[in-house]
């Protein structure tokens, strides 16, 4: 379904879902050989598989490349910990590695990479968490892109209550 606002043609959300794979963060970038390098060589494997995965759900789902701000959400599932599992520890999240802010700019980049988004500074809300999950199958991420216009940011502030 797609709505007018202010005469802009603003889709529905486009919502994507990785499973079978572990999210990898954007590493630090670090200097070898006169060359600068990512410090996670992982990193543009995951990036660019995430990218084809997004540009396939966008093309199923009719979702065009935004060129307002975007409401991004996007939830990294890990595999549990082996001494989680040998302790039965049933925690629902990790406070582990990798850093949420870096999995978070990973999964940005791939949607610009994947040209749904032109940079990712038009991300004006952005809401990412990290969890356990038992079965492999389930490991991944599951992300939700949809336009924000102006009343939508209002409204979202008041809830916060900053207005």
């Amino acid at each position: 379904m797609t709505t007018v606002h202010d005469g802009q043609v603003l889709a529905t959300p486009l919502r994507v879902e990785v499973r079978g794979r572990q999210p990898r963060p954007q590493g630090s970038m670090v200097s070898r050989r006169n060359h600068v390098v990512d410090s996670n060589p992982q990193h543009r494997i995951w990036r660019a598989h995430l990218a084809k995965v997004i540009e396939a759900s966008a093309k199923s789902q009719g979702y065009p490349p935004q060129v307002v701000g975007v409401r991004v959400t996007i939830q990294f599932r890990f595999g549990r910990p082996r001494k989680a599992i040998q302790e039965r520890m049933r925690i629902p999240f990790t406070g582990e590695t990798p850093d949420i802010d870096k999995l978070s700019r990973s999964a940005l980049d791939a949607l610009q990479e994947a040209r749904i988004i032109r940079n990712d500074c038009q991300v004006v809300i952005l809401a990412s968490s990290k969890i356990y999950v038992d079965n492999v199958d389930d490991v991944g991420l599951t992300m939700t892109v949809e336009s924000v216009t102006e009343s939508d940011l209002t409204v979202w502030a008041a809830e916060q209550g900053w207005t």
